[in-house]
């Protein structure tokens, strides 16, 4: 699965474990996404879930960077107290 790999590289490489379910779960996403898009016949619903799923897709990922950078500072405030 290099492109998966390589994907979670590029998420976080300091924890390529959790970054590659992360990549697993947003690839599989996509791919999904894809075959339904394609499998509609009306193409205004088509183009619809596509951008949804790209949205959503963003996200997660987003959800994912916020939740990694308010680590550190969660550690430090347990540490503190």
């Amino acid at each position: 699965m290099g492109v998966i790999d390589d994907i979670a590289a590029r998420l976080d490489p300091t924890d390529l474990a959790a970054a590659r379910t992360d990549a697993l779960t947003v690839f599989g996403l996509m791919v999904g996404l894809l075959q339904l898009a394609r499998a509609l016949t009306d193409r205004d619903l088509s183009d619809q879930l596509l951008s949804r799923g790209v949205e959503t897709a963003l996200a997660l990922l987003d959800d994912r960077a916020s939740n990694a950078d308010a680590t550190p500072a969660r550690t430090r405030a347990r540490a503190a107290s």
